[in-house]
């Protein structure tokens, strides 16, 4: 792995994003969680690697991502972070911090899960589909089947079932391999 130049401090890396400030109390709680034990400058992001060797974090401006589970982000931060599966890291989880530039009509390109939506509009009703929003906004369907305890309408159950037999075979494969 070629990395381009390491990042001394936490301070360093906020300079680098050029952080806003409402974003630093939970990139601080998550990386003080997680261990970290460097930082590396990336194009758009921040490399953190863990201390316990499990997959590196991405640190950018508005986002996060290389958590292993929703569960990790969570005892991590709480419910101050709206999390996401990665699309380019899966089985891995993702985050949005407080500001970010994902905001509909700010030119941003929505290339993450979710991109779009601010935080604030995103919805914690739940008694919709509870599929993550892809780009725009979420399902509005009526849930027709529960699925590892999160209840999904008829078009995205199939997607649901299949990542769901996904991470349980990946559990069984990496169960093996110990």
């Amino acid at each position: 792995m070629t990395v381009e130049a390491r990042l001394a401090t936490l301070s360093d890396v906020f300079r680098k994003l050029r952080m806003p400030l409402e974003n630093r109390p939970v990139v601080e709680a998550y990386a003080a969680a997680i261990g970290i034990s460097g930082y590396f400058e990336r194009a758009g992001y921040v490399l953190a690697e863990r201390r316990s060797g499990g997959p590196s974090l991405r640190i950018a401006y508005g986002w996060v991502n290389g958590f292993i589970d929703e569960e990790e982000i969570r005892a991590a931060v709480g419910d101050r972070l709206d999390a996401w599966q990665s699309d380019e890291r899966a089985p891995l989880w993702g985050a949005w911090h407080p500001v970010n530039r994902a905001h509909a009509g700010n030119g941003a390109s929505p290339r993450r899960k979710g991109a779009g939506m601010s935080r604030s509009a995103r919805p914690r009703d739940l008694n919709g589909c509870q599929h993550p929003p892809l780009l725009g906004e979420p399902c509005a369907e009526a849930p027709v089947d529960e699925i590892n305890g999160k209840r999904f309408c008829a078009g995205h159950a199939p997607a649901a079932r299949v990542d769901a037999r996904f991470r349980a075979l990946l559990e069984e494969s990496e169960g093996e391999g110990r």
